[in-house]
């Protein structure tokens, strides 16, 4: 789990900063609507809905099927660490928000650089917190 992770962390920024140019304005008004239903989710099935909408609207503006199909396949892999840590993750669905809208931000603000950076910090995110929980389960009580 935390391998795919890490590839997705190596491909997924890249594949943000080549949408970022192709984004047309209904993809940004897609993205606006995905966040707004972050914010309004309370459970983790939908909330996990309106994620994965969410940078599939720009995985599919990068422009590279090969690179977006890698990256969703990737993603499926990783989706019940997500919803676990949405569920269990104390701070997880705020970071997420905030993740997210710094990613629509510096999509909006047409900024390359930004927004694969903004990426990669969202992704390096969830992947400590995957760390810490798989350590955290290695780690015998005592």
């Amino acid at each position: 789990l935390l391998e795919l992770h890490q590839v997705r962390r190596i491909l997924e920024p890249e594949a943000t900063r080549l949408a970022t140019p192709r984004l047309t304005d209904d993809d940004l008004a897609r993205l606006e609507d995905c966040l707004r239903q972050m914010d309004v989710e309370n459970s983790a099935q939908p909330f996990i809905e309106a994620d994965t909408a969410f940078h599939g609207v720009i995985l599919d503006a990068c422009g590279n099927p090969t690179l977006a199909s890698l990256i969703q396949n990737l993603s499926s892999g990783t989706l019940r660490a997500r919803m676990w840590q949405a569920l269990v993750g104390e701070g997880a669905v705020e970071a997420t928000r905030a993740s997210h809208r710094a990613i629509y931000d510096a999509l909006l603000a047409r900024d390359a650089n930004r927004a694969a950076a903004a990426d990669l910090m969202h992704l390096a995110i969830a992947e400590e917190w995957l760390r810490q929980l798989l350590d955290d389960a290695e780690t015998p009580s005592s």
